[in-house]
Parts: C-alpha cells; structure tokens; sequence
C-alpha cells in the first residue's frame, strides 16, 4: 500500500491518458484486496475453528445492530415539539 501511495503521489502532477489511469485504477484496487485480505484472512479461520468465537462475533454484531437501531428511533428536539 505504501509503494502505491508513493507511486500515485509522485505521478500525481504528470498528464495521464485515460488508458493509464484506468489500469493505475484497476492496480490499486488488486493492491487493496490483497492487502486487506491478509488482515481478514485470519478473522475467518478463527470464525470457522471456534465456535465461541463464532457466539461472541454474533453477540457483538446484534449489539451493535441493536444500538444504531435504538440511536436512530431517539426523537430529536423538532420531533417533540
């Protein structure tokens, strides 16, 4: 992610043909999956070797629904009115 972040900078003040920009578009989004595929990566083993994990991801992504869901039911102060 670095060398693309770099790469991009340095190149940002050069004319770009709509052919370079697309494949500088289509490079940085393999370099974004598998970056971020090596985090998540390890994030899936775990959900499907332990069963605990499993329940307490579960927990907490129905905690999390249930809060954004209660937050965005409190009336503001021109629905009270």
């Amino acid at each position: 992610m670095v060398f693309v972040s770099m790469y991009l900078s340095i190149s940002s003040h050069q004319n770009k043909s709509l052919n370079r920009l697309s494949i500088e578009s289509v490079i940085v989004n393999i370099v974004s999956i598998l970056y971020y595929f090596s985090h998540t990566f390890s994030f899936f083993i775990y959900i499907i070797s332990s069963s605990v994990y499993r329940q307490q991801t579960k927990q907490s992504i129905i905690k999390m629904i249930t809060f954004y869901t209660n937050r965005s039911s409190v009336p503001t102060n021109s629905q009270i009115n």
